[in-house]
């Protein structure tokens, strides 16, 4: 067992020393043979110099080297660097092949790359949380059970990704298992999504599920919280669009006694959206 040296060790053994010279007075007058113990002192006194040596505060400090950042961390890093520089694409085909080519993504690996699907010009852009097994499979947003549902809650309020919704994920690539995305995932995801934002410029934002809201607004609040504030998102210092925090719809699917909030989001949102001119009263295409 190591325990380091104390500051005091030198006038420990000093002390130690002071008490054996003492002893040896009272044994060399009792008639005790001293030449062990001499050289039990003898040890001691060197031990002593050695020791106060060491602590003295006038020796030098050896310094470890500073610890590099956990191969983790810098591999974080590396990712998110590598976000920023596909988030500096000029433009929405641009932006999508840059993904398309970064294979150094975790998820890439085993995955493929599900850009966005709908109306480019759409004034309604529709952000989803990450890609499950069909949306893997044919390389599209929302296409599978919860991309039919999210189909039926938009077309009853007007909205439609074949006329006026841009619908994408902020995470690009399906997680293994379908397991939630992780914080370095959607960290990647805030950098591409927030300039897919800006690239499409839409005047409204729907955001679908917590990782949705997470990836664009930063917020790590519930949907259950969230569903009836009033939320924006600031694309620059001029412009910030109404945001539209709802349930995901692979999770009323799990827990279908919701949809009667999520009928009154929709109708919330409609009236909002009619009331600002960015939903019209006209038939689904």
């Amino acid at each position: 067992m190591s325990a380091g040296l104390s500051p005091n060790a030198g006038h420990d053994f000093a002390a130690l020393e002071a008490a054996l010279s003492s002893a040896m007075e009272w044994w060399e007058a009792s008639g005790v043979p001293l030449g062990d113990v001499q050289r039990l002192t003898t040890r001691a006194r060197r031990s002593s110099k050695s020791v106060a040596t060491a602590a003295s505060p006038s020796s030098p400090v050896i310094k470890r080297p500073a610890t590099a950042l956990a191969p983790a961390a810098a591999a974080e890093d590396a990712l998110l660097l590598e976000a920023r520089r596909i988030a500096a694409a000029p433009d929405v085909g641009t932006l999508q092949a840059l993904l398309e080519d970064f294979r150094a993504h975790p998820l890439a690996k085993n995955a493929r790359m599900v850009f966005a699907d709908g109306a480019p010009n759409a004034s309604i852009m529709v952000v989803g949380e990450a890609p499950g097994a069909e949306e893997d499979r044919l390389g599209k947003p929302f296409v599978g059970p919860s991309g039919e549902l999210l189909d039926k809650m938009l077309a009853a309020v007007g909205i439609s990704r074949a006329r006026n919704a841009y619908i994408t994920n902020v995470v690009h690539w399906r997680p293994p298992g379908n397991r939630n995305p992780e914080p370095v995932e959607i960290a990647f995801g805030r950098e591409i999504i927030r300039r897919h934002i800006e690239l499409i410029a839409p005047k409204c934002l729907i955001l679908c599920g917590k990782v949705a809201v997470a990836g664009v607004l930063g917020l790590s609040d519930s949907i259950a919280r969230l569903r009836s504030e009033s939320l924006t998102h600031a694309i620059n210092p001029q412009t910030s669009l109404p945001c539209f925090a709802i349930f995901h719809p692979s999770y009323l699917l799990r827990r279908p006694q919701d949809k009667a909030l999520m009928w009154a989001d929709l109708l919330r949102m409609e009236a909002q959206l009619t009331a600002e001119g960015i939903l019209h009263a006209q038939s689904v295409a």
